[in-house]
């Protein structure tokens, strides 16, 4: 009998498996950390394993040199060679990423309702609202994702976070089900943002629903371009039967088109020794009891 290797269904188990490790309210309320921490593990290394080479894949915070901070976040794919990870008494639950290097993050759920779509795009507006250091007032130069720094050629080209979606951080919501209707799960999201379109999310995935939603805000127009459809309405990305495999390639596209600024260890950390102001950041209230500064010295 022949055998052969079926990526599609391998993918898309693989995000079964993803919503199943991170579902954090089991039938009994129990907490499942150290169940299912080994498993978590190997999920994401199998994750990190399909996208390209220097792309990692963890979970916890995200936070800028200007003293802002995400709350935590189910899962992080992040520049490994670029930024180091903060991570507190080698737990991953408390790591930390400086967002220079962080490239997408996601909300993982099992089921989507309001309720849970509603704390999830506030959650993901925190990590946009995140702020790269740009150390050239005409915001010519930048970097791509995985690459060296650049410079732009033209004024279309220059870096702007606030309003060209791949100059901020990917954010998306994968959930195995919603229980939202389509027109409503829009509208609502429109009405979230409408002021403030450039925090919104990038996509909505829905794995069993076969659901997916694009987010984009066009400034020449000021409204909101939509992609939404369910099954073969998506099927030129040859994954209208899996929302993970659609995922994947929506994070490859980003990785090979987004662009981020250079990290810098001295715009977050400093021995003390150059002005009284330099241990701003990690004094500010959201993550002075997070963080231990002796252990990050060392």
């Amino acid at each position: 009998m022949k055998k052969t290797f079926d990526v599609n269904k391998f993918i898309s188990d693989l995000g079964d498996d993803l919503i199943k490790v991170f579902d954090r309210s089991s039938a009994d309320g129990i907490h499942p950390d150290e169940i299912g921490k080994t498993k978590e593990i190997n999920i994401s290394k199998q994750i990190e394993a399909i996208l390209p080479n220097g792309v990692g894949v963890g979970r916890g915070f995200v936070f800028d040199s200007y003293g802002n901070m995400s709350n935590q976040c189910d899962i992080i794919l992040y520049e490994k060679h670029i930024i180091p990870v903060f991570t507190r008494d080698a737990n991953d639950e408390y790591s930390f990423f400086p967002c220079e290097g962080v490239i997408a993050v996601g909300e993982i759920k099992s089921t989507l309702d309001l309720n849970i779509l509603d704390d999830s795009l506030t959650k993901l507006a925190k990590i946009k609202k995140l702020k790269r250091k740009i150390r050239i007032s005409d915001r010519t130069s930048f970097r791509k994702y995985l690459n060296n720094f650049t410079i732009a050629t033209t004024k279309e080209d220059e870096y702007m976070p606030e309003k060209n979606s791949n100059d901020n951080i990917y954010t998306f919501i994968f959930a195995r089900e919603d229980k939202i209707a389509n027109r409503t799960m829009i509208e609502m999201v429109i009405k979230k943002f409408a002021s403030s379109p450039y925090e919104c999310l990038d996509n909505i995935f829905s794995q069993n629903n076969k659901y997916y939603a694009r987010f984009k805000y066009n400034e020449s127009t000021n409204a909101f371009s939509i992609l939404d459809g369910a099954d073969n309405s998506f099927g030129s990305l040859r994954c209208s039967t899996n929302a993970f495999g659609l995922l994947v390639n929506r994070l490859m596209l980003f990785i090979d088109r987004g662009r981020s600024q250079k990290f810098s260890l001295s715009d977050y950390y400093s021995t003390g020794t150059e002005t009284t102001g330099s241990w701003n950041m990690f004094n500010d209230a959201n993550i002075k009891d997070l963080l231990d500064f002796n252990q990050l010295r060392k």
